[in-house]
């Protein structure tokens, strides 16, 4: 269930009067010595931290909720406020003897959280009379106010965080007639009581207490107002209807609280009556009698300037004017005539242009002044502005201070907002101050909030600059014996603001130049400060450095013999003095001729042949510098290998040369054929390669110098490749298509010519009608050649040719039982069977036959039987069938 906040604002006053003894008023009753003496209750102070109870005065402002001043109006320099739920106020009146009776005026309203449902108890102010020696409450009392009587409060336009609604009551007099308690205690009190509502979220109330000095029994007037001629009738505060009389009740003079008598003759002396009805739970019906009295008005209230308000702006009831002490402001639309409002006037800001209202000023009890205009100007826009000390700063004690110079506009507000963070506020004419807690560029705002449609924004753009860090770096040169500064600056500037001032401190110097004092250096620990300033004034911290000052090293180096080809090494031998151990070689750098070569410590160069200067010169830890140091050097040149060859094609002897080109003496070669290793041999070698393919050549020489050199040449072998044709059986006039098997280009020449369709083809087709055999020779285009004999046998007829053995020993003859087939089209089946009928090889295929195994195993010797069935190129059915022997 969700409950409904109601907010009750409560302004108390009490006025207390006597009968026979009007001078008579308990001490600080009205809080006019501005503390808690003589009042008690809830623990109270002037200034805590979390006051249940505190003083507040015409400084305080107005009230956030209701918009209403913290300080009652009528009167006084003090009032007091009940700060939340829970609080009792309370004042013990000791009574004279003779005092019976004794009237108290209130001044009242309230703020509470609204229960939603009926079922729970609001939050509730009381007031209550205890006689606390009958131990009764006094007739009347207590008064219990809450927002059920939703008739007596008014909606606020207060904007809760939390979402809930605010309603409060005005200043209200409320007028107690105290009797029977001559020579009592009697309490006046007032609480601000919690609700019954859910406990999730606490309902709201507090109130605002005072009480008038000095004292006096007033709770109805009647004052002629001799400066207007005007006769008054002012009836107590806070009922629910008045009813006036004259003196012997034999007329009705009016219904409402305060009535107007005009014209009207002057009268100095007697009475009027108003019989008054309370609200619910608020007061008693009484009577009251009314004194005459004569009286001068107080002057027209003092209005300021005019209020401007801007378009569709949140309006707020006006609080500009202030009433003079002891008076209270009473508001008008009209310049005369008419009735009060109920409270300040709230423009309208739908539309611009300007609005009038009135206001007078009325003593409590007395007359009213004449009326003031009030004027109010609704405007469409409003320029904003505003001052700021700078708009850069050093991160170090940086502190910007901006002034809101824009025109007042009544209850807009400005705002600086310095980063994404929660917007300070700052009033018309105000300063307020803001620190960076580190460096870079904040792109703000300045920003006018809470004016409708003059709402507006200034950009507010600040630099904070980071400081410079100082660094100390030791110089190149801090040797003994060096003229010259053992440090530099090595300061690190913010960007766009770099470094402009320097202040050195060395060995006790100070100089302000960005390179410090030259000196003598001489040998030690040479301290050192420094400290930058940027040019926007940023300061650095001072840096501090302690620069150890060196000897030099000595350089020193040797060399092997070195060759054009190969990378000589160079062995450092550098060192430092004696008595500098604590200050290693750390830093190398050669130099061949001049030109730079390494800054390895040892390394492995590779030099151009002959004469060649060579250079070191080495650094310590610190970087102290040697002395150059230098050596003569031959580089020999080495050998230079050229090879050649004569021919290339598999199974000829390819004869090698070789010869060195840089004639440098070689006294040793060695070669290596293929992947094999180096034998040593002359410069003329020969070797054949079987197959084709790619093969390599590796040739090592060795000069007269020591100079070494490997060759190592790509050597591609090709061959002709085996012919493709082997002897044939055929029928006597059948044509038999031969092939030379070269590769593509290959020139071929058969002979003798005889029975051949062409003697230079690649592939002839015999067609001889007897056997005849067959010379081919072949030559590629790398070269290679090669010689190859076939024979064509001629048979009569067609047929299919078994052995009647065969030797399956994988020596590559013999080792296969095949059919040989002579004019026959198509092998229909070619078997072999054991003794015991069972077939050990089937095919047919001629080019496939049996190689003697069993299920895989290896046959013994033994003998076989086979059948085979073929059929001829005429169609003809042609069978064979005998016996063969398997020799193993």
């Amino acid at each position: 269930m969700t409950a409904r906040t109601v907010t009750i604002l409560l302004f108390l006053l009490c006025v207390f009067g006597r009968k026979g003894a009007a001078q008579w008023c308990p001490p600080n009753i009205g809080l006019e010595n501005g503390t808690f003496d003589n009042w008690g209750g809830s623990p109270m102070t002037q200034s805590p931290r979390r006051p249940e109870v505190r003083l507040v005065s015409a400084a305080s402002g107005n009230d956030s909720i209701g918009g209403f001043p913290k300080l009652c109006p009528y009167g006084g320099r003090y009032s007091a406020l009940m700060t939340k739920p829970g609080v009792l106020l309370e004042y013990v009146v000791d009574v004279p003897r003779g005092v019976d009776t004794f009237t108290v005026n209130c001044f009242y309203a309230l703020v509470m959280q609204h229960c939603e449902h009926l079922q729970f108890m609001p939050p509730r102010f009381l007031i209550r009379a205890f006689d606390m020696v009958t131990g009764r409450d006094i007739a009347c009392t207590p008064i219990n106010l809450d927002t059920r009587k939703m008739d007596l409060f008014e909606s606020s336009d207060y904007n809760d965080p939390m979402g809930g609604s605010y309603y409060f009551r005005r200043w209200t007099p409320l007028s107690l007639r105290l009797e029977g308690v001559s020579g009592h205690l009697v309490s006046i009190n007032f609480t601000t009581q919690p609700s019954t509502c859910d406990e999730k979220h606490g309902k709201l109330v507090y109130a605002y207490v005072d009480m008038k000095e000095p004292c006096d029994e007033i709770s109805a007037a009647a004052p002629y107002c001799s400066d207007q001629g005007v006769q008054s009738l002012l009836g107590p505060f806070g009922y629910r209807a008045y009813t006036w009389y004259n003196e012997n009740f034999s007329q009705v003079l009016g219904h409402t609280q305060n009535v107007t008598l005009t014209p009207s003759q002057p009268v100095a002396s007697g009475n009027y009556w108003v019989v008054v009805e309370p609200f619910d739970s608020v007061g008693c019906r009484d009577t009251i009698k009314a004194p005459v009295s004569v009286m001068e008005s107080p002057p027209p209230p003092r209005t300021s300037d005019t209020a401007v308000y801007c378009k569709m702006q949140v309006s707020v009831a006006l609080a500009s004017v202030k009433p003079d002490p002891g008076c209270y402001l009473v508001w008008y639309r009209d310049s005369t005539g008419g009735l009060p409002l109920p409270g300040p006037p709230v423009p309208s800001t739908l539309s611009t242009g300007m609005q009038v209202f009135w206001v007078a000023q009325q003593r409590l009890f007395g007359c009213e002044s004449k009326r003031s205009a009030a004027c109010v100007r609704v405007v469409d826009s409003w320029t904003i502005s505003y001052t700021i000390n700078t708009l850069q700063a050093c991160l170090v004690g940086n502190r910007f201070f901006l002034t809101n110079t824009t025109p007042p506009l009544t209850e807009a507000i400005g705002f600086w907002q310095t980063t994404n963070g929660t917007p300070t506020r700052v009033p018309f004419g105000a300063t307020v101050s803001h620190v960076f807690d580190h460096a870079g560029t904040f792109s703000g705002l300045f920003m006018l909030r809470n004016a409708g449609n003059c709402d507006a924004e200034l950009p507010v753009i600040i630099k904070v600059l980071p400081a410079p860090v100082a660094r100390i770096e030791p110089s190149g040169e801090n040797c003994i014996g060096v003229f010259g500064s053992p440090v530099r600056d090595a300061s690190v500037a913010a960007t766009g603001d770099p470094i402009a001032s320097w202040w050195w401190k060395v060995q006790g110097t100070v100089s302000t130049t960005q390179v410090p004092q030259s000196v003598t250096l001489v040998a030690g620990l040479m301290p050192a400060k420094l400290c930058v300033v940027s040019a926007a004034g940023c300061r650095s911290d001072t840096a501090r450095s302690t620069v150890t000052i060196g000897a030099r090293p000595i350089a020193a180096f040797s060399v092997t013999t070195a060759c054009s080809n190969d990378s000589t090494p160079l062995s450092d031998h550098s060192y430092m003095p004696a008595g500098f151990l604590g200050q290693p070689v750390s830093a190398w750098q050669w130099s061949v001729d001049g030109a730079p070569l390494s800054n390895v410590q040892s390394p492995r160069v590779l030099l151009p042949p002959g004469r060649r200067r060579l250079q070191l010169v080495v650094a310590s830890n610190i970087g102290c510098r040697s002395l150059p140091h230098d050596s003569l050097i031959d580089v020999r040149p080495a050998p230079g290998t050229t090879l050649s060859w004569s021919d290339s094609c598999a199974g000829r002897n390819i004869f090698f040369s070789v010869r060195d080109s840089n004639n440098t003496g070689v006294t040793q070669w060695w070669w290596s054929f293929g992947n094999g290793p180096f034998v040593r041999g002359m410069a003329a070698q020969q070797h054949r390669y079987s197959v084709a393919g790619n093969y390599g050549v590796r040739i090592a020489s060795v000069s007269g110098s020591g100079c070494r050199d490997t060759l190592r040449a790509p050597l591609q072998i090709y061959d002709i490749g085996a012919p493709s044709f082997q002897d044939t059986l055929a029928v006597i006039g059948g044509p038999v298509p031969l092939s030379g098997g070269g590769p593509p280009g290959t020139r071929y020449q058969w002979s003798p010519a005889f029975g051949l369709n062409s003697d230079t083809a690649a592939a002839p087709v015999a067609v001889a009608d007897r056997d005849q055999s067959y010379w081919v020779y072949a030559l590629s285009p790398k070269g290679c050649d090669r010689r190859s004999f076939v024979t064509v046998r001629r048979m009569r007829g067609a047929d299919i040719y078994i052995p009647d053995a065969f030797t399956p020993n994988n020596d590559g003859k013999n080792d296969l039982l095949r059919p040989v087939v002579v004019g026959i089209r198509e092998l229909r089946y070619f078997s072999v069977f054991d003794r015991n009928g069972e077939r050990v090889f089937h095919s047919t295929d001629t080019r496939s036959g049996w190689d003697g195994r069993i299920k895989g195993t290896p046959a013994g010797t033994a003998t076989f039987v086979y059948v085979a069935e073929g059929i001829a190129s005429d169609g003809r059915r042609v069978f064979k069938k005998g016996t063969v022997t398997l020799i193993r």
